[in-house]
């Protein structure tokens, strides 16, 4: 049983965390303890030698796309780790409105903010605003998508890189098919945005990308890709068409849930899109953004949904904190065109290892309900 009140947004992460390893120098001979006094001491003179935050002190704001259970976490994290460096920190609802957005930025401008993050809706909408920042010198950071550097708005950015993530997905597919269906070629659906390059390039080209290099050219064919608007009634009745007419197809994906999960509900009408112990009977099924629906599918040993990809809010959080103490410290400058990329997360069919994940990502949203798992 999965329960779960706020889940990732579509679309759309980043690096999972890397542990640090600290290599410690022995020196050889005689060695004496030092007693309480002298041990506290040492730690007091450590502490205040230690250098101070760029951001103590200082007044940072992160303008947010939105305020779904992603973006509250991802702002959590922005928040919760920025005063940890003694900075008064606030994250601000976007409204997923590139108007709210340009409004917001004025009056952070206008009340003499010290830095600010941001993730625009519409990014060349923003170029303005963005120029409005940097004219009054404020440190500006970019998190999730910018403009193109050819409006004259540049400025550093972490950008959501989801093209290695969705190369693997690819790669997992190919080596399922060839294990449990040697010698039989990759046939291929998906419901692509191809306007939009975050899902054709981004997505659905290193999807193809990852399938091919496991399968060879040869051996996958493309049964149908085109744009399906991303809404479930339209992308169920894409699918619902596209089974009367064609249904030799054994992969099955699409740029963001709501693409996919239209599909899947004409295949389950269909009699498809089932497996028996996690074994698909007759399509894989790769999901993209980790939605609460997606992961009742993941978590199912009857469904043919086999891994979904998702964003991880905290590292986000911390790119955006170490963006602005980067741009602090002159490590980047504030013009500087320079992209640093934010990965996502594949998770796979295990609730109890999705549920651990999710507790780290998510734990700081208020109200926020643990992953159940039967």
């Amino acid at each position: 049983m999965l329960n779960r009140r706020s889940g990732p947004p579509l679309p759309a992460v980043v690096v999972l965390t890397i542990a640090a390893l600290v290599l410690g120098a022995c020196q050889g001979g005689a060695t004496t303890s030092p007693t309480a006094s002298e041990g506290a001491a040492s730690q007091t003179a450590a502490a205040s030698e230690a250098p101070e935050s760029p951001l103590a002190g200082k007044n940072v704001a992160f303008v947010l796309w939105g305020f779904d259970g992603y973006q509250q976490a991802q702002g959590n994290w922005f928040t919760q780790l920025a005063e940890e460096q003694g900075a008064s920190a606030r994250a601000i609802d976007g409204k997923v409105d590139a108007n709210a957005q340009v409004t917001i930025l004025s009056d952070l401008v206008a009340e003499g903010v010290d830095a600010i993050v941001f993730q625009p809706v519409e990014p060349n909408a923003a170029v303005n605003a963005i120029q409005e920042v940097q004219a009054a010198d404020i440190p500006l950071f970019l998190l999730g998508y910018r403009p193109d550097p050819s409006t004259g708005a540049v400025a550093p950015a972490a950008l959501f890189d989801d093209s290695s993530g969705v190369m693997e997905a690819g790669r997992h597919a190919g080596e399922w098919l060839q294990e449990n269906k040697p010698g039989e070629p990759a046939k291929v659906v998906i419901f692509d945005i191809l306007t939009l390059p975050l899902c054709k390039e981004g997505r659905m080209d290193s999807f193809l990308a990852g399938l091919t290099e496991v399968m060879g050219e040869d051996n996958v064919e493309i049964v149908f890709r085109d744009t399906v608007e991303h809404q479930r009634d339209a992308s169920q009745a894409r699918m619902e068409d596209l089974l009367q007419v064609e249904q030799d197809f054994n992969v099955f994906t699409a740029c963001g849930a709501d693409g996919v999960l239209g599909g899947i509900a004409a295949l389950q009408a269909a009699g498809r899109a089932r497996a028996t112990d996690k074994v698909p009977e007759t399509e894989y099924i790769f999901t993209i953004d980790g939605t609460p629906s997606e992961l009742e599918l993941l978590f199912d040993p009857n469904s043919s949904v086999m891994e979904t990809y998702t964003l991880t809010p905290k590292e986000n959080g911390m790119a955006a904190v170490d963006g602005l103490v980067q741009l602090l410290t002159g490590e980047l400058e504030p013009t500087q065109d320079i992209v640093i990329p934010l990965p996502g997360i594949l998770l796979p069919p295990d609730c109890n290892e999705v549920a651990e994940i999710f507790q780290e990502q998510y734990g700081l949203n208020e109200g926020y309900e643990p992953l159940e798992c039967a």
